[in-house]
């Protein structure tokens, strides 16, 4: 009786050790943007729902102020498409393996507002800077939501800006609504 006893225990404990399957990653329709470089005076237009329509597109917008010209990278969403974006009209630059869904994260909302800034080159007669939430920002990913029939579909955006550039590397779209994803997966 006691072998038994000791024979069950250590099959329960191998059964109790053995690790949970990950969760399948949800499936994800994926378009790479060869390293795209956002320019002023050009729109760069995202249809990652490939229906045939934009689904958002990036823009440079020229202002000026006190302080001197303002180059304004933006990414804009079209129809009932939204963006995270915080208070200050910017961006939430998001890292890779982080999920993005639902829950818009501290500080940011799904909007469907005109444009998110991602960057901005300040020009003034004695210097030029760039500032913003994307500066030096090397493969970070923008929160995407598309809405179809009511429905919900979160994907993202790779974005980096690097030596004075805006580089849209890849984006994807997740296939099945209302399901968070992980930014870069």
């Amino acid at each position: 009786m006691k072998r038994i006893f000791l024979l069950v225990l250590i099959a329960g404990s191998f059964v109790a050790c053995k690790k949970n399957p990950a969760t399948p990653l949800p499936t994800m329709d994926y378009t790479d943007y060869h390293d795209s470089v956002i320019r002023y005076n050009q729109e760069f237009k995202v249809d990652l729902n490939k229906d045939g329509t934009m689904d958002f597109f990036f823009t440079v917008s020229l202002t000026a102020d006190s302080n001197g010209d303002h180059q304004q990278y933006h990414l804009v969403s079209h129809g009932t498409n939204k963006l995270l974006i915080n208070s200050n009209e910017q961006l939430k630059a998001h890292a890779a393996n982080v999920v993005i869904g639902k829950d818009g994260g501290l500080g940011y909302a799904w909007l469907r507002s005109p444009s998110g800034i991602i960057v901005e080159k300040v020009i003034t007669p004695t210097v030029d800077y760039w500032q913003g939430t994307w500066k030096d920002k090397l493969h970070n990913y923008i929160g995407v939501c598309i809405e179809v029939n009511n429905q919900k579909y979160y994907g993202w955006i790779n974005v980096s800006h690097l030596n004075n550039k805006v580089i849209v590397h890849d984006a994807a779209l997740c296939n099945v609504a209302n399901t968070d994803v992980i930014a870069g997966k």
